[in-house]
Order: C-alpha cells, then structure tokens, then sequence
C-alpha cells in the first residue's frame, strides 16, 4: 500500500517490522512499516489482512500472490473485455464474485464510500 493511501485512510503502521522487497524490474526497497490486521471488504467476505507500507509504489494498494492463494482467487475474463473475480473466505467458505475495473476508473459510489466505509470499519 502507498505511504499517501495509508495517510488518506487514517492508518498507522509499525516501522519496526520492516522487509526489502524487489519489484518485478529489479529494483530493491525497505518497506516503511507493517499494518496489522486492517479490514478489507469484499462483499460478504470480511479479512483481516497485514499490509506493507511503501514510499512511492506505482499502485495504492497490491493485493498479490499470498492473497489469491488465501482466497482462492479465480478471475473471469469474457469476450466482452468485462472481467470478474470470485474470492472465497477461508474462515467459511462464503465465496462472493466481484466486477473489476479499468485502472484509475472505479465506480463512482465506490470513490465516494470508500473513506467513510473505511473509517467504519477500524472502530
């Protein structure tokens, strides 16, 4: 996750567990910090996931290869271009098929609720 999205999201991470991590051209950079056990949710499915925390990433957040593999991740691509992902929760099974987007044009709502549903979601 950026340094910018964790501010944003009023999310604080500890610098003390701290790793290097290469990006996929080469390039080696310490993580700023770990957060623990951050909500993310996905329709029906709610996780608790551990999120690095880095400087300037060219995304704002990364769910990567240790993510599919917890939730099973599958992803449908049509002939139409549309795209879906279908994640199950490893806790109980619940299985949720969510729309993807283009990069940089998620849906309005989603923009909007974001912040607020986040917030919600540290209490």
């Amino acid at each position: 996750m950026s340094k910018d999205t964790a501010i944003s999201l009023g999310m604080h991470w500890n610098p003390d567990i701290c790793i290097n991590m290469q990006s996929a051209q080469g390039h080696v950079e310490r993580k700023l910090g770990l957060t623990q056990d951050i909500s993310f949710i996905f329709g029906a499915v709610i996780m608790l996931l551990q999120i690095h925390v880095l400087n300037k990433p060219l995304y704002k957040i990364l769910l990567g290869r240790p993510f599919d593999v917890l939730t099973r991740s599958n992803i449908q691509n049509e002939r139409d271009g549309s795209q879906t992902i279908t994640l199950t929760d490893p806790g109980s099974d619940i299985t949720v098929v969510l729309p993807t987007y283009p990069r940089g044009q998620p849906p309005k709502s989603t923009v909007e609720e974001s912040a607020e549903a986040f917030q919600f979601s540290m209490i």
